[in-house]
């Protein structure tokens, strides 16, 4: 088996994903219910990071109804935010990419008898996305007045 730290390294950075993709990974191991398995724990791990970041935001920035709890983008913390979204994004994006790229062979056929694993997959991107949603509402981009 190969290392699993290639496809998510440097989270958030789509570059990387030029290293190895999660569907490299499938075809190259032969063995796609452990990449899906391996490739959602990293979605959980990711997200639930990112999830912590937005608590921590809730925590020290109770939401106020009157006015938008939203972060300026050029901040540190809006830095921050903005890096969640994106390494969320990309294990999202690598995951429906492996599903795309293998839906006519070994993948499919390993989901259609692995209940259990059809749904860890379809809740981890769920997750992905609702995460990717808070996030996004959590950042104010500046207004460029030229």
């Amino acid at each position: 088996m190969l290392s699993i730290g290639h496809w998510y390294e440097s989270y958030g950075d789509p570059a990387n994903e030029a290293l190895l993709t999660l569907t490299q990974v499938i075809r190259m191991t032969d063995n796609p219910v452990w990449c899906l398995n391996e490739h959602t724990k990293v979605v959980r791990q990711v997200v639930g990071a990112a999830n912590d970041l937005l608590t921590s935001l809730d925590e020290a920035m109770p939401p106020d109804p009157d006015e938008s709890n939203a972060i300026d983008v050029t901040t540190p913390i809006g830095t921050s935010i903005l890096r969640a979204h994106q390494a969320v994004q990309h294990v999202t994006m690598l995951l429906v990419d492996a599903l795309v790229e293998c839906r006519k062979g070994r993948m499919d056929a390993a989901l259609r008898v692995d209940p259990g694993l059809c749904t860890e997959v379809i809740y981890g991107l769920s997750d992905a996305i609702n995460t990717q949603a808070w996030l996004a509402s959590r950042v104010r981009y500046p207004i460029d007045d030229d």
